[in-house]
């Protein structure tokens, strides 16, 4: 997209500092949803992934983005990319951690966070790999959760070079 765009958002950046950050919050995650929407590069795929990563990692925050659901556009969206690139990857595994560690998952993203961490087990990166598998084990933490892992069949022997024994070795 062209970068005048961007300038089409409306700008409040002087009379938003008054506000509480809950309204500050909600205006800076609509305003990544709007940036990310408007522009199909990669690179916003990236920054928006980041920074909701950065915002996930305080519970008031994750909770704010998942009330206005901008998190679940962002992702759905880059899950959907067919050339989904690594560092994005990253980020949005990073953004399951944390709903899992601020217990904010949810019954129906198991699923999501399974397939998500299988194909992170399954790329050639050790990154990658340590966040899926931190992903994993945060998940199956619950017990709820720890079954669906079980029977999705998602195995740590995705990962190329793991010795990682399982329950059975």
């Amino acid at each position: 997209g062209d970068h005048r765009d961007l300038h089409s958002f409306p700008t409040r950046r002087s009379s938003i500092s008054h506000l509480p950050l809950k309204r500050r919050l909600r205006y800076v995650a609509e305003r990544i949803k709007w940036f990310f929407m408007q522009q199909k590069d990669k690179i916003f795929q990236q920054l928006a992934c980041k920074c909701f990563s950065l915002l996930s990692e305080n519970q008031q925050n994750l909770q704010e983005i998942l009330d206005q659901e901008c998190l679940n556009t962002i992702i759905i969206s880059c899950l959907r990319t067919k050339d989904i690139d690594l560092e994005t990857l990253k980020e949005i595994t990073k953004i399951f951690i944390n709903l899992i560690l601020w217990r904010k998952i949810s019954k129906d993203t198991f699923e999501t966070t399974c397939c998500l961490c299988d194909i992170g087990l399954m790329i050639d990166d050790q990154d990658m790999n340590i966040l899926a598998i931190f992903c994993l084990n945060a998940l199956s933490e619950n017990e709820e959760s720890h079954e669906y892992i079980r029977q999705s069949g998602v195995k740590s022997d995705n990962v190329p070079g793991a010795a990682i024994k399982g329950e059975d070795d």
